[in-house]
């Protein structure tokens, strides 16, 4: 199927068409050649996507995790594969699900999801039954693991309940098996394909249709028209663009980069909008501590000692922020014994814990999002004592934090109170609390990331930063960029009708030539027009691959290579010692010299008449 796929391109069908003609009309050769150009073409395709799989499978072999399960009484290491429904599993940090599961036991059990739900702060698990027994969504379904998460922290056994293409994941995985969307340099490729084939009827017809009302030979006029089908029909195309983006898979292979599908590439070189993460992207992901500063953005150790407080005795979910104060820790620190915690959730935004640190009553420590402690404090934290946190000092808080932000810090917030013991403690305890000040975080950009924004913003690409940090930050650490042209089949239409007649007009003035001033004989005529042809065709790319002067605009050294040893050979094949087989003469001395005179001119007619044309197209 995939191979059949190669084979349903627009211009790939012209030529497996013009071949079967050529090949009924008895032109063997001409069949034989165009043939084996396709043949060439798709094998090339599906050679490149047939290896990028199989690399594709070895990476996956090689990254897959096995499986912790219970068999007759004892736990045993196995692939995924052979995980099936019943089987009872052991999940710890760091492993991925294996299938979906129900749970049996979980000892602080938190859940990355995001394959599934998109969000990308893990979920907290607990074994028991939902209250409601009816289905309820996957972000929900605090009972429950599935596979293609990974565990951030915790432990827990599972009952698995579904595997394989059953999963939730599996599920996802069957809608999307259908076929993939067009990608934007196939949909160019079919409108030009298109638009080729609409060119080449019209054309056919209109020869026809002429030579018919000039009672032409029926016959002879459809060989001519086919043979100008055949002629106006770019024949190496396909191969062209499948060498070309093999070469280009290629070299991404040297930079680790497996393409699965050639056509993609073009696709990514066409992005005008690359969306990226910050932290460990744009930045080095190596956060660590740079201040502990109180409500006024002055130097303090209070809101520090509280922080590491917090994160020490935090069993939940640790981010990076919580393990760069761990790996802080405040000179005078003190020993505290954790009496209860209220985790972290996304109503709240902020997480707290009680201790008992030798201060008579407990003590609650809470740190988050400065936006989200802020409203449950209603005093300060100063160098005097407490004072009340009124409209003048919160406008000090947040211009605080507005300059701390615009500096590219990041920055928790940190409250506390003292309150009375109890057995347990809930979300409405965090209240009245007192406004310790912030612990700001620097998380340095990579020391390349300049130079590859930069080359992003040569390459007409905008970069968008995906962050859960407020947009201070994110503007101090980068900004956005501009856009590039991509694949449009008017503008290849538009440049066919204006500059496409100017060839046309030499072409016709090599025929008279050839038949009027050298009286060329039918091999002589075969053999001028090919490299008159030839050489105007592949020398004019130098004029038309720069909206410019060509002279400045230096072409490569391959593509320059290319182009003359193209030229070489074909002013060098009538003497050759298969001329007589391609039906080939030597022309006379005078024929090279109108051939210079014809290339000259028209490419300093393509190049004069450039500048106009891409004043008035629209790009």
């Amino acid at each position: 199927m995939q191979l059949l796929g190669f084979l349903f391109n627009p211009l790939v069908l012209i030529l497996l068409l013009a071949s079967a003609i050529s090949g009924i009309l008895g032109d063997v050769t001409n069949a034989a050649i165009i043939g084996s150009i396709v043949a060439v073409s798709v094998a090339i395709n599906f050679f490149q996507d047939y290896r990028s799989q199989r690399a594709a499978e070895q990476l996956r072999r090689l990254v897959q995790s096995p499986a912790s399960v219970l068999r007759d009484g004892k736990w045993l290491e196995l692939p995924m594969a052979e995980v099936v429904p019943g089987d009872v599993i052991r999940l710890s940090a760091g492993d991925l699900v294996p299938a979906d599961s129900r749970l049996l036991e979980e000892r602080d059990l938190s859940i990355n999801q995001a394959a599934l739900t998109g969000e990308s702060f893990p979920a907290n698990k607990q074994a028991g039954d939902l209250p409601d027994d009816s289905s309820v969504p996957i972000d929900e379904a605090t009972n429950a693991t599935f596979m293609g998460t990974s565990v951030v922290s915790g432990s827990a056994i599972c009952l698995v309940v579904h595997t394989g293409v059953t999963t939730e994941l599996g599920h996802i995985g069957q809608r999307l098996r259908g076929r993939p969307a067009e990608t934007e340099f196939e949909r160019g490729t079919r409108r030009y394909g298109v638009l080729i084939t609409r060119t080449v009827i019209f054309l056919v017809i209109f020869v026809f249709l002429v030579n018919a009302l000039a009672r032409r030979d029926p016959l002879e006029s459809f060989l001519f028209a086919v043979a100008l089908a055949v002629g106006l029909t770019p024949e190496f195309l396909p191969m062209i663009i499948s060498v070309t983006l093999a070469q280009g898979a290629l070299r991404m292979a040297r930079k680790k980069v497996i393409v699965k599908h050639l056509p993609s590439i073009e696709n990514f070189g066409s992005m005008d909008i690359l969306c990226t993460d910050k932290t460990g992207t744009i930045t080095a992901g190596e956060i660590h501590v740079a201040s502990s500063l109180d409500w006024q953005g002055n130097r303090s150790d209070v809101p520090l000692r509280l922080a590491y407080l917090n994160s020490a005795c935090e069993t939940g979910i640790k981010s990076a922020l919580d393990q760069a104060i761990v790996e802080h820790p405040p000179a005078d620190a003190v020993p505290a014994t954790k009496l209860d915690e209220l985790p972290f959730d996304f109503l709240r935004r902020r997480l707290s814990v009680v201790v008992e640190d030798g201060g008579g009553t407990p003590l609650l420590v809470t740190k988050g999002a400065p936006e989200s402690v802020l409203p449950v404090c209603t005093r300060l934290s100063t160098t005097q004592g407490e004072a009340p946190l009124d409209s003048a000092a919160r406008e000090t808080v947040q211009a605080t934090f507005s300059r701390l932000s615009a500096e590219g810090y990041r920055l928790l917030a940190v409250g506390f109170r003292r309150i009375e013991k109890r057995p347990a403690y809930a979300p409405e305890d965090e209240a009245e609390l007192v406004f310790a000040g912030f612990v700001s975080f620097m998380d340095p950009p990579q020391e390349d990331v300049a130079e590859t924004l930069q080359t992003l913003h040569q390459d007409g690409v905008t970069v968008k930063i995906l962050t859960g940090d407020n947009d201070l930050v994110t503007h101090h650490v980068c900004d956005y960029l501009v856009k590039p042209r991509r694949w449009n089949t008017s503008f290849i239409q538009l440049f066919m009708v204006v500059l496409g007649p100017i060839s046309s007009i030499y072409d016709f003035l090599t025929f008279f030539v050839l038949l009027k001033v050298l009286q060329s004989s039918e091999v002589l005529f075969h053999t001028g027009w090919f490299v008159e042809s030839l050489a105007t065709q592949t020398l004019v790319i130098f004029v038309i691959r720069t909206t410019g002067n060509p002279f400045r605009s230096r072409p490569s050294r391959s593509l320059l290579a290319g182009v003359l040893v193209t030229v070489a050979v074909g002013l060098l094949l009538p003497y050759s010692p298969w001329a007589a087989t391609l039906g080939f003469a030597a022309p006379p001395l005078g024929f090279y010299v109108f051939l210079t005179l014809v290339v000259a001119a028209y490419l300093v007619q393509v190049q004069l008449i450039k500048p106009w044309f891409y004043r008035h197209a629209s790009l």
